[in-house]
């Protein structure tokens, strides 16, 4: 039988509640409806599974919000993590800014960060980091105190 003469015919699949209504009458319908069972998606969750928050939300208010001129997270989002992506032209200061901002969210808030580079060895990320998080240059050069 040809796929045409298939889609054709009264015995395939009807697409809606309307063409099943049409080619097999309001009973048939109202099967399908009675038949029907739930189907969970996944990757949805649940409003219950906000009751507490809202709740809170309800009586607290809202949270302190931080805004390091990026994504904006409240401290205490228990949330598994985001990732960001800074752009910009070349040696526009991204990756400075970002490790800025990562070393300073770590003191502020306690925060902490995985991080990928592609244009710095690790150790040489860490030093630049480490120039960071002390205020201290980590080659030879001037001090601050």
């Amino acid at each position: 039988m040809l796929a045409g003469a298939l889609a054709d015919s009264e015995d395939a699949p009807c697409k809606d509640a309307k063409q099943t209504l049409m080619r097999h009458g309001r009973d048939v319908v109202r099967e399908c409806i009675e038949a029907a069972e739930p189907t969970r998606l996944r990757g949805c969750i649940a409003c219950s599974n906000f009751a507490d928050r809202t709740i809170s939300l309800y009586r607290d208010g809202r949270a302190a919000v931080i805004q390091p001129a990026g994504p904006h997270r409240r401290a205490d989002d228990d949330s598994p993590g985001e990732m960001s992506v800074v752009t910009g032209i070349p040696n526009s200061g991204k990756s400075e800014f970002a490790d800025a901002v990562t070393v300073n969210l770590a003191h502020q808030y306690g925060w902490r960060f995985a991080v990928c580079s592609f244009e710095n060895p690790p150790a040489e990320h860490i030093a630049k980091l480490a120039e960071k998080h002390l205020g201290l240059p980590f080659w030879d050069g001037p001090r601050s105190e």
